[in-house]
């Protein structure tokens, strides 16, 4: 589907029917396509988040509705998306439209099928997961995230609940970015999620590299996976703690896993709390545990 683009200047354009016995919306009218079934589904890193059918096709989609508040924000979500639709990028959630309606603007998204990653650890109540499947979701990842920066944009807010996952397909899309930057790496926009700061974000230094921070996160995100926990306590007494020593600690790996030896120095190694020798994303994939022969097509094959 080709990106379109509706300015609607009052509700004429985009309206709304409400179901009367749970007040969530029904229907959404659009000048070029009706949305059926609108769901909430949760709160994004700025806007809310609904599912939906679109009609014609009845493709699943999400749509994403942002108060024009916010406008800074979703001119960078947007042009992300293009961007990413125009370098066909695999791996991470499609933009399909956006269309303004009175004080809102709503963007269009392919639905990934799955869950993410957090409501798979909580449904298997964070129990670790075996090393192959992480060391593939991996390989996904950090192939995704290096195409995502060579195209000149920074995630900012990589987290298991921003990571989608099928176990029919095999396949992890990164999704929401709500937080990203385009163009410089060095930036000093202080957001994102506490648990996935890194240290020159908590400890407020600026300028920063956005692509060290992503690295980073996906340290943290794949530490979760094998081990079923965080490295770091950053709860509001551990947050605490950290900012008043002025020091951030190591990871602390537990014993109570096997992971193998490669595995913990990949991911030591991306949590390197030096940002400027933490590893790069095409690093990270020529290490010995993610050293693979596929291409990356393959990564995405089911």
């Amino acid at each position: 589907m080709d990106l379109f683009h509706v300015e609607a200047q009052d509700e004429r354009v985009v309206s709304l029917t409400r179901n009367n016995t749970d007040n969530r919306m029904a229907i959404l009218k659009g000048a070029d396509y009706t949305y059926h079934d609108v769901k909430s589904v949760n709160q994004g890193s700025y806007g809310q988040i609904f599912s939906a059918v679109q009609i014609p096709g009845g493709q699943n989609v999400i749509l994403k509705k942002v108060h024009k508040s916010q406008q800074h924000r979703v001119a960078l979500e947007i042009s992300a998306g293009i961007k990413l639709k125009e370098e066909n990028i695999e791996g991470v959630s499609r933009l399909l439209s956006y269309f303004e309606c009175g004080n809102c603007i709503w963007m269009v998204f392919e639905r990934v099928e799955g869950m993410d990653l957090f409501q798979c650890m909580s449904e298997a109540e964070f129990t670790p997961w075996n090393e192959r499947k992480v060391k593939r979701i991996a390989l996904q990842l950090l192939s995704t995230l290096h195409q995502v920066h060579e195209a000149g944009i920074r995630h900012k807010d990589i987290k298991l609940e921003n990571i989608m996952y099928s176990p029919q397909t095999k396949t992890a899309t990164i999704i929401d970015f709500g937080l990203c930057i385009l163009g410089e790496d060095l930036t000093d926009d202080f957001a994102g999620s506490t648990e996935y700061a890194c240290p020159e974000l908590l400890f407020y230094k600026s300028p920063y590299s956005a692509k060290a921070a992503d690295v980073w996160s996906m340290g943290v995100t794949l530490f979760c996976l094998l081990y079923g926990v965080f490295p770091f306590n950053m709860d509001q007494t551990g947050l605490r703690l950290v900012l008043s020593s002025g020091v951030h600690p190591k990871p602390s790996f537990p014993t109570n896993v096997k992971v193998p030896s490669q595995a913990r120095d990949l991911i030591s190694r991306m949590l390197d709390l030096n940002a400027e020798t933490r590893l790069t994303t095409s690093q990270a994939l020529e290490h010995p545990w993610l050293k693979r022969k596929n291409s990356l097509l393959s990564l995405f094959s089911g």
